[in-house]
């Protein structure tokens, strides 16, 4: 399995992207910032582009990236827990 980074600029204001958090939601995830996920998935980079393209518009931007386990940065203990257990 590999853990990759998800962000996205949703660009129409007042659109329902609450499909688009509901998958997230439903896959081996963690948000750790306002539109930014790790996902931990068997699937490759483009699977995981191809899942989350139906609930985003087409002037939408979304980044999909391989993700290794050497990180640092300012973020909760809480926040750490989470990351920690996507590369278990």
């Amino acid at each position: 399995m590999a853990v990759y980074s998800v962000t996205y600029d949703l660009k129409k204001q007042g659109q329902d992207y609450s499909g688009l958090i509901t998958k997230l939601e439903s896959l081996n995830s963690f948000k750790y910032q306002q539109s930014a996920w790790l996902i931990k998935s068997t699937l490759t980079g483009t699977g995981v582009s191809d899942l989350l393209k139906p609930f985003i518009d087409t002037n939408d931007w979304l980044l999909v990236i391989e993700v290794i386990n050497n990180k640092a940065g300012w973020l909760p203990k809480n926040s750490w827990l989470e990351i920690n257990k996507l590369f278990n």
